[in-house]
């Protein structure tokens, strides 16, 4: 997994794990981010599945509680 800070795409996190479960911690709730999920063997690497984790701005953070769980992170 690699988490890219948005706009800029920089690096904040790449992690390997066996298994499909990925734990990441201290995200700064007001950015966005671009995680790219893929798995790799002794034949290559795949394409990416991209998720989108935007932060809400100005306004629309007042509009209501709202709470996310995406891949075991509180977003």
């Amino acid at each position: 997994m690699e988490v890219l800070k948005l706009p800029s795409l920089e690096l904040q996190f790449n992690v390997s794990s066996p298994r499909p479960q990925f734990d990441w911690h201290g995200a700064d709730l007001f950015s966005s981010y671009r995680i790219l999920l893929f798995s790799y063997n002794s034949k290559g690497r795949s394409e990416p599945v991209i998720l989108e984790a935007v932060a809400l701005k100005g306004v629309a953070k007042f509009t209501g509680l709202l709470k996310q769980t995406l891949l075991g992170f509180n977003l």
